[in-house]
Parts: C-alpha cells; sequence; structure tokens
C-alpha cells in the first residue's frame, strides 16, 4: 500500500511538473509559436503597471489593475533589470483604472515582486504557470474521485495538450487556475460525509467564489459557476455519491449554484462602492459600462467598436466557437519546436468529428438498451451547456473574444467528448476486436492454419 502510494505521488507531482513547464516555456509544444510570446501581452500589462505604481508608491485607485484601453505593451520593458534603475523617471504619472472589475489579482502579483522576491517578470509567469498546474492536479484528482479515473485523465489530457489553456496559463490577467477553484471546492463538498466537514466545505465553495470574483472579476462566470455545480451531477452519473442520497447531491449542486450568486452579489456592492463611494451610482455605472456592454445594450449608446457585438445574433456567435473562428488546433503536443522529433495534433476539423460520433455512440447505447447512454449524454450536455450558457449571455462580449474564449470548451465538454469516445471503445474492446478478425478473414488476411494431408 505505501509503494502505491508512493508511486501515485510520484506521478502527480511528474504531472505538475510536466504542465508547469509546459505552460511557462511552451516546451511541450501545444500553442503555436507564432503567437506565443504575444499573446495577451496587453492584459498582463495591466497588472504590470500595478507593480510599477506600487514600487513607486505612487497614489493610486483601489481598484487594482490599470486601464487597458489607455495602457500598453512598454511595462514589459520598464520591468527589466536595465528599466528598473530609470524606472521613476519613464513609468506613467497617472494610474487610470479598470473599472470591469476589482482587480485584486494585481495586489498579489505586486507583493510577490516586492516583498517575496519575485521581482521579474519571467518569475512571475512560473508562478502563475505552477499556481495553474496546481489546481489542474487537483481537479484531476477530483474528477477521478467522484467520477472515474477514465474521465479524470480523459480531463487532463484536455486541459494539457489545449493550446488557449496553454496560452493563459502564465498569463497573470486571466490566471486560468483561479477558473477551477470553485469546482476543487465543490469535490470537497461532494466527498463531505459528516455536517461538520459539510459545513467546512460550504464555506470553502463559497470562498472559492469569492476569491475568484475578487481577483479576477466576473467574465464567465456563468461557465465556472456551471463547471462547479456540476462535479454533484457527475457524481450521481458515475454513482459515486459516498453512500449518501442521490437528493443530497442534487442540494449540493443548489447550495453551490447559491454560494456563487452571494459571493457574486457581495464582490458587485464592494466593487460598486469602490468605483463611485455610493452603492448604487455605482451599480448603475456597472450595469451600463460592463453588463449591457458586454451582452445585450443598445449600439446607439455605445462607441462605433462595439456596434457589430452588440448587433450580432446569439447564432453567429455561437458558430464562431464552433466552427467559424477556430484558430488553433484542439489538441496539440510537439518534444521539439520543429515537431520533427515528434509531434500530434488534432485539428478544429476532430472537433466536429468528436461531437457526431460522441452522438452517435450515445444513440448507439440507447437502441442497444445500454444505461450508459444516459450517463454519456447528461455529461456531453453538461459539458456543451456551460460554454455555449456564456456565450450567448454574454453575446457582445464572446463576439469580440475569439482570441480567448475557446477555453471554455475544455472546462467540461472536450474532456466528456473524450471520455465518451474512449469508454466506448474499452466497453466494446472484445466486440470490435472479432469484428476487425472478421474483416481481416473477408479481405485475406486472417491466419489460417496448414491443413494435414495424406498420400494419395
Amino acid at each position: 500500500m505505501v509503494k502505491i502510494a508512493v508511486g501515485r505521488a510520484v506521478v502527480l507531482v511528474a504531472i505538475f511538473l510536466g504542465l508547469t513547464f509546459s505552460f511557462v516555456t511552451n516546451g511541450l509544444g501545444v500553442a503555436p509559436w507564432v503567437d506565443w510570446s504575444i499573446w495577451e501581452r496587453g492584459s498582463t500589462a495591466m497588472v504590470l503597471q500595478r507593480i510599477e505604481a506600487d514600487l513607486l508608491q505612487r497614489d493610486t485607485s483601489p481598484l487594482g489593475l490599470a486601464d487597458y484601453g489607455v495602457g500598453d505593451e512598454s511595462a514589459f520593458d520598464r520591468l527589466t533589470p536595465e528599466g528598473l534603475e530609470t524606472l521613476e523617471a519613464t513609468a506613467p504619472e497617472d494610474f487610470i483604472p479598470y473599472e470591469s472589475e476589482i482587480g485584486g489579482q494585481a495586489y498579489f502579483w505586486s507583493f510577490l515582486w516586492r516583498e517575496m522576491g519575485c521581482s521579474s517578470i519571467s518569475c512571475q509567469h512560473l508562478i502563475g504557470s505552477a499556481i495553474t498546474a496546481a489546481m489542474i492536479v487537483a481537479l484531476f484528482l477530483g474528477l477521478s474521485l467522484i467520477g472515474s479515473a477514465g474521465l479524470g485523465w480523459a480531463w487532463l489530457l484536455a486541459v494539457g495538450t489545449s493550446p488557449w489553456i496553454t496560452f493563459a496559463a502564465r498569463n497573470l490577467f486571466w490566471s486560468p487556475g483561479l477558473y477551477f477553484l470553485p469546482a476543487i471546492a465543490a469535490v470537497g463538498l461532494v466527498l463531505a460525509r459528516t455536517r461538520l466537514w459539510r459545513s467546512l466545505a460550504a464555506i470553502g465553495v463559497f470562498t472559492a467564489f469569492l476569491i475568484k470574483y475578487v481577483a479576477t472579476g466576473y467574465h464567465e462566470f456563468t461557465a465556472f459557476t456551471m463547471l462547479a455545480a456540476s462535479i454533484p451531477v457527475i457524481a450521481i452519473l458515475f454513482g459515486r455519491t459516498q453512500g449518501l442520497p442521490v437528493m443530497r447531491q442534487w442540494k449540493n449542486s443548489l447550495l453551490i449554484l447559491a454560494s456563487s450568486a452571494v459571493a457574486l452579489a457581495g464582490t458587485l456592492i464592494a466593487h460598486a462602492y469602490i468605483l463611485t463611494g455610493d452603492v448604487g451610482q455605482g451599480l448603475e455605472r456597472i450595469w451600463v459600462n460592463v453588463i449591457l456592454r458586454r451582452t445585450y445594450g443598445d449600439s446607439a449608446n455605445y462607441d462605433p467598436q462595439f456596434v457589430a457585438s452588440l448587433e450580432a445574433s446569439p447564432f453567429e456567435v455561437v458558430w464562431k466557437y464552433l466552427w467559424s473562428s477556430w484558430s488553433t488546433d484542439m489538441l496539440s503536443m510537439a518534444f521539439d519546436k520543429s515537431g520533427s522529433l515528434f509531434s500530434v495534433s488534432l485539428g478544429r476539423f476532430s472537433f466536429a468529428l468528436l461531437i457526431v460520433i460522441t452522438l452517435g455512440i450515445v444513440l448507439w447505447r440507447w437502441r442497444r438498451r445500454d444505461a450508459r447512454w444516459r450517463r454519456d449524454a447528461s455529461l456531453l450536455a453538461l459539458g456543451f451547456v456551460i460554454p455555449v450558457f456564456w456565450f450567448v449571455a454574454a453575446k457582445g462580449y464572446s463576439y469580440v473574444h475569439t482570441h480567448l474564449l475557446f477555453f471554455l470548451w475544455y472546462f467540461l465538454y472536450i474532456p466528456a467528448l473524450l471520455y465518451v469516445t474512449g469508454a466506448f471503445l474499452w466497453d466494446e474492446r472484445h466486440r470490435l476486436g472479432r469484428l476487425l478478425m472478421k474483416s481481416g478473414a473477408f479481405l485475406g488476411f486472417a491466419p489460417h492454419t496448414k491443413s494435414g494431408s495424406g498420400s494419395a
């Protein structure tokens, strides 16, 4: 038992180190190299300007992030060993805040730089990558416990070889590891058996949502909320309810949704007060400048640059993410930059093909009265709804963020596509083997034995 536990721990550490290496260097060639060094530098610069302001001890807004619209990427040059020597003369005099969220993560990165010795952009990228890797490993374990080992490995394969997750993993603004924090906390709630542990787990879920909202804002909030609320449902689908009534897990799912709503409301109130000093006025500004502009506001009331996004149809937006705007492979990996040693990739056609294949699998299981069709269909439906609900709800925002939001497919849908396909192949391996043997015999490739012969 001890050897098994040690072996598993070694595997988990190896996965964590491998993911960290991939995220901080793109050393496994998951993300396209042509965009690797420039992806979302402007959003990271919003954090770097907070670090500059704190280093210079300048008066700033309580909001953590510098505004994206007036910022540039010159902070990358100023926060180098050479640039730091002249920082006071070259840094912007005014810190214009980004008003769409509290931006608490900027204070975290600034603290690491000033107080913890992580005083380089490379170090910050390393810490960000390690945090994302740790969250992925934790949720991999969680899905293996409340679902199945196959589902856990499918999820790990999907996020570990996702160009979009790899792009975002080291980014100081997006901090994608925090998107998974509520789901990790939800695993604890599913596993809790006593009243004490259930209470502690419920507090953990609420705290996880609060950290996410304060640190990195509200964008994609329906997606990470639905992912967390799906955890008890997955436990039901796989019969991993810990010996508790199924209704308890449904209640857990509702509790997770309520925790997100309360944390969101509290964060909005705090944000509104910080923004204007008056909660009512602040909420009105958030409603007009953040919510309506990113959803279904009247295009006549906004800058012309937002007209196309506000007038687009929800179907048009969803189609962008299903097919027309894919700009990377779905999954990719290579052992060297050129891919000459080893490389494997599944392009956007594979995404469409897996959708068709898994729908066929569900119909096959249903036709054969295999009860697992309900599990597969439910898992696929959950995975699909998580991103699509956000694409539709935040139509304006989703329309213009096709350089980013593909990562929502990897929350559960692409892992579900991989799992349903893999589980079917495993379950039907004997039948498929016999079919291959028959096919081989038909084509003349089947092995045969030499028949005995007598004298004439």
